[in-house]
């Protein structure tokens, strides 16, 4: 994982936004973030 997804996933967590992303780990690693992910 680089800088930038941590950044991405944290903006999401902490606005409460979902994650739209084509990126599978980053969609595993949001899940257990209990982040709402929209697949596309």
């Amino acid at each position: 994982m680089y800088a930038y997804d941590a950044y991405v996933l944290d903006t999401a967590l902490s606005k409460s936004t979902p994650l739209m992303t084509l990126d599978q780990r980053m969609m595993d690693v949001a899940k257990t973030m209990n982040i709402t992910v929209i697949d596309l």
